[in-house]
């Protein structure tokens, strides 16, 4: 399995603390600065206090320097691009209108309605390789 090689960058909100959210936060926060966010405060709370998200992956210890929050102003505040790793459609279509409104890069998954409504956000396949492009292009926009 390829790793993913995030770019320079210094902040990255991920949207989305489930499990692929949660690993693709933990990669990046090996780099910059990552901020996860999560729907549920408990879950948020969770993950900062014992660096572990116990609801989708126990076993996998996170970085110190990952951090996660429920407020999404918070996890895009100063964000050089947003990746949105979520299949709850409230918090797509959110966490897309507050990228475009903060003029963030945003990273989507590679729907047909994504590709509609955010026509000008960088659509990816939710793996490695397509993850990593979509950072790179979402940088140089």
């Amino acid at each position: 399995m390829r790793r993913i090689t995030v770019p320079a960058m210094d902040r990255i909100a991920v949207i989305g603390a489930g499990s692929w959210g949660t690993t693709v936060a933990s990669i990046a926060a090996a780099k910059t600065e990552t901020v996860l966010w999560a729907r549920r405060e408990e879950l948020a709370r969770a993950i900062n206090l014992g660096h572990v998200n116990p609801d989708y992956l126990p076993d996998l210890d996170l970085p110190a320097g990952l951090t996660a929050t429920h407020d999404l102003d918070r996890a895009i505040e100063d964000a050089d691009a947003i990746l949105t790793l979520t299949t709850f459609p409230t918090s797509v279509v959110r966490s897309g209108y507050e990228a475009v409104y903060a003029g963030r890069p945003l990273v989507l998954s590679d729907w047909p309605e994504l590709r509609r409504v955010f026509p000008h956000a960088v659509h990816v396949k939710n793996d490695a390789d397509g993850i990593e492009r979509g950072l790179r292009e979402a940088i140089e926009k």
